[in-house]
Order: C-alpha cells, then sequence, then structure tokens
C-alpha cells in the first residue's frame, strides 16, 4: 500500500527492509547488458553520459488501457498508456539516477552533491559502516527530505493547492509534473497529499534500480523457456467461491514480497494519520476491480519501469458476520465521519458510538486529502465532486456513475482476524498483464492460463 526529518503529517513512506542505497556499483551488470544485446539489440542502448535506455519489454508488457474516465463530472474517455522506454543510471550511487526517477538534471546535481559532502562528512567520523538512515541521509532519505520540505515550504506559503509550483521548486521536471497533474488522476490524485506522491514515486524507482538486473536476468532466463500461452483480451479474474466476497489491493513489488514472507496482512496497514475512515491505522480494501486497477495505472504512469502487484483475498461470509459491517451511504453520517478522520480530529461520540462494536466499515472512497478537508468549514458543505466515480459511456446515452467503494478494517487486530480468515485464500496477481495469477511470489513469474492457481498462506 512508505524516511523523511519529520515526515510531513500524511506520510505512509512504506519503507522497505532493503538494506539503504548509498553505496556504489553498475545498475546492470556487464554480463546482463551482454544477454540484452544477444537477445535483441534494439532492447537496450548505449551508455551516454552516465545514463542509458531499456526497453519496457525487459521487464513487463505496457500498461493495459481504458476507455473509462474517473471524476466527479462527465468528461471525454482517452487511454491510458505508458512509454515504452524508460532512462537508468549506470551507477545508482550518483546525480543521474535523482534526474532518471524524475527531477531535473540541475536539481539532481545539486541535491546529490550536497547530500554526498554530508555522507562524506558522516564518513570520516563514523567509519564506512555507518547507516546513513539513522542520519536521514542516505540517498533516498537525503531527496526525500529535500523534496519534501521544499514542497511543503511552498505549499504552505501557497495555500496548499499550488502544487505545480511546489514541484517546480523543488526540481521536479516537466515529465512527472504532467503525470501527477493529468486530468485522467485528478481524484485519485485528491486522496493523498503531493509529497506522498513524490515519496512514493521515488521508492518505486529506488526499489526498479536496486533489483533490475536480478529481475530482467530472471526474465530472459524465463523467455528461454518454452511455455504455453493463453490467449488475450480482456482480464478474466473468476469470482470468488460461494460465500466468500473478493477483495483487491494494488501495491508495488516490495510490499507483495512482504505479505508473503509475513504470511499475513499486517504491513499493509497505513500509518497515515488521515484517512477516510480512521484518523490512523487500518487496512483498505475495494471489492471493485477497477478501482485497484486505476491506482495501480497511476503508479505505473508515475514509475514506468515499476513491478506493480495487486493483492486478491477471498473473505469468507462469516468473517464479516463476526467482525461486523458498518455499511455508510453518501449522506450525512458519511460526510460526517470522513470530514472528520481526514482533518485528523477525534470521531464524534454519536459516531464512535455507531461504530463501538463493528470492526468494519464499508462505504465510499473520498477524493479529497487532509488539507483539502481541512479548508471546509462543515462537514455539510462535502459535495458529490468529493466522491471518485467512475463515467463510462454507453453509447450516445448519459454516461453511467459508478461510485467506488471501499471496505475499512479499523486496527491491527481486525487485520489479523483478516490474516487468519484468508489463508489458503490469499492470491496475487499482475494487473498489467490480464491480471494474471502469480504461482510463486519467491519467483514472481506469471502464467496466462484460466486456471484459479494456488492460494497462499498455505498455513
Amino acid at each position: 500500500m512508505p524516511s523523511s526529518s519529520p515526515p510531513p503529517p500524511e506520510h505512509d513512506l512504506h519503507m522497505s527492509k532493503r538494506k539503504s542505497s548509498g553505496s556504489s556499483g553498475h545498475i546492470l551488470t556487464e554480463k546482463t547488458i551482454k544477454r540484452i544485446k544477444t537477445r535483441d539489440r534494439s532492447l537496450i542502448g548505449d551508455e551516454q553520459n552516465g545514463k542509458r535506455e531499456l526497453s519496457l519489454a525487459l521487464l513487463s508488457p505496457p500498461a493495459s488501457q481504458t476507455s473509462s474516465s474517473m471524476g466527479s463530472s462527465s468528461r471525454s474517455s482517452s487511454s491510458l498508456t505508458t512509454a515504452s522506454s524508460f532512462v537508468i543510471p549506470e551507477e545508482l550511487d550518483s546525480a543521474y539516477t535523482y534526474e532518471c526517477m524524475g527531477l531535473t538534471a540541475n536539481a539532481a546535481r545539486v541535491i546529490y552533491n550536497d547530500g554526498n559532502v554530508i555522507r562524506n562528512n558522516i564518513i570520516k567520523e563514523y567509519g564506512e559502516d555507518v547507516d546513513f538512515d539513522a542520519f536521514e541521509a542516505s540517498l533516498e532519505g537525503y531527496l526525500i527530505t529535500r523534496v519534501t520540505e521544499t514542497c511543503e515550504r511552498v505549499l504552505r506559503a501557497g495555500g496548499g493547492d499550488n502544487w505545480v509550483e511546489a514541484m517546480a521548486a523543488a526540481g521536479i521536471n516537466d515529465r512527472l509534473q504532467n503525470v501527477i497533474m493529468d486530468e485522467r488522476f485528478e481524484v485519485i490524485r485528491g486522496t493523498r497529499s503531493l509529497s506522498y506522491w513524490l515519496v512514493e514515486t521515488f521508492l518505486d524507482y529506488f526499489s526498479t534500480f536496486e533489483k533490475l538486473d536480478r529481475n530482467i536476468d530472471r526474465n530472459i532466463e524465463y523467455w528461454d523457456v518454452p511455455h504455453l500461452r493463453g490467449g488475450g483480451g480482456e482480464a478474466d479474474v473468476p469470482p470468488p467461491p460461494p460465500g466468500h466476497k473478493a477483495m483487491y489491493k494494488s501495491i508495488g513489488y516490495d510490499r507483495a514480497q512482504e505479505v508473503f514472507e509475513a504470511g499475513n496482512l499486517l504491513c499493509l496497514m497505513t500509518s497515515e494519520r488521515t484517512g477516510d475512515f480512521g484518523a490512523i491505522g487500518g487496512a483498505y480494501f475495494t471489492d471493485q476491480i477497477w478501482v485497484a486497477e486505476f491506482y495501480a495505472t497511476f503508479q505505473k504512469q508515475r514509475c514506468p519501469p515499476c513491478d506493480v502487484r495487486a493483492i486478491e483475498l477471498h473473505v469468507p461470509d462469516e468473517h464479516f458476520d463476526k467482525l461486523k459491517v458498518w455499511t455508510l451511504k453518501f449522506d450525512d453520517t458519511w460526510k460526517e465521519l470522513v470530514w472528520n478522520c481526514r482533518r485528523g480530529g477525534l470521531i464524534p461520540k454519536h459516531l464512535s458510538k455507531l461504530q463501538s462494536d463493528r470492526k468494519i466499515l464499508y462505504g465510499p472512497c473520498s477524493t479529497g486529502h487532509a488539507k483539502t478537508y481541512r479548508k471546509l468549514e462543515s462537514w455539510t458543505i462535502i459535495e458529490k465532486k468529493n466522491l471518485i466515480i467512475r463515467n463510462i459511456s454507453v453509447g450516445s446515452g448519459k454516461p453511467k456513475e459508478t461510485m467506488a467503494m471501499q471496505y475499512y478494517w479499523r486496527d491491527s487486530d481486525a487485520v489479523a482476524e483478516l490474516s487468519r480468515a484468508c489463508v489458503g485464500k490469499t492470491y496475487l496477481r499482475k494487473p498489467f498483464v490480464n491480471w494474471a495469477l502469480v504461482k510463486d511470489p519467491e519467483n514472481d513469474v506469471s502464467f496466462t492460463g484460466k486456471g484459479k492457481g494456488r492460494a497462499l498462506f498455505q498455513g
């Protein structure tokens, strides 16, 4: 579902357990480069000025296209596509790393050099084995600190909605600015702060670059072995068995690995201080595959080479009966609850009483981050535009609206119960490969047959 100094209130940085990046070394080994060129010379470019271009075909097929749009009002549909290639730095510990993940060349050079001075001084005082994260000076930690602090300062001075100005001041390049501000993702963008999306993007890039050599080598090995393949077409996600509800959540590759390494869903709990249905903690899932797919597409647009996954749960009906569900509609109760939670305030007593014996909440998804709600003087002025809505054009008639819905498990006890209920019923999918099932999380090689596949969390 995120190490700054200190992180802004809305951050859920999801820092992985991997070693801090800060060590030098080529991202691709000579062996891997040679294998790519032997397979298809057009898949990789030559090194130029510390960077080289790679084809996305080395990682996975491009993101799927959709003819629907999301928003609070009707707008013309447009396809969601990604680039066919991306640029990588030759070495991870370089200014080119920052440039390749979305900074201008000048900002990348300045921030990298400043951070390098700090890291070198730390090494002089504490030795080579120092943990840069302890000083918020690792390659990713220092970038996150510099960018988010600049953005927060500019946003405070400009009222909070001046995202383009803030990104420009922080050194974000035009490509990443345009993706974040793309009107197709307007309602998703509004669910989190600017700093949140930038941090998520940077961490996706770091994770991708650190594992790129291994993943490409693994993919070439897989391609070199004949495999039976199913046909293309629409995603074929079978319904859950009787007596179950299907839940989905799009996440990055690293977080998916954490889920299956731990054998539970606790790492999917949010540490944000402002969510729709809770001031902090809990876990959100959706029962609508298009919602998970749209979030996955936004992630893929911000970081084209990143590995995006989706968790699918088949949750038994008795789990909902046991924990009890508070079902919310777009009405005054929903408005008051979301207004208080998004502002980081305490839930009023009469609402606390309503949810006191219910561990799961189910209701519409809001599209306003905390700062948006802080500007609203009262929950009574919340409107339909504060909802995530998909508009689908059907012939020449009026577009059909579908409201995005979400389930929220309120605390760690509820999420632990969910994990136990989903033993043998938790699956991993690739949203951009027709939602193909991943048979083995350790190897993470999908198949395209139409079987239901093997459930994970075998117990």
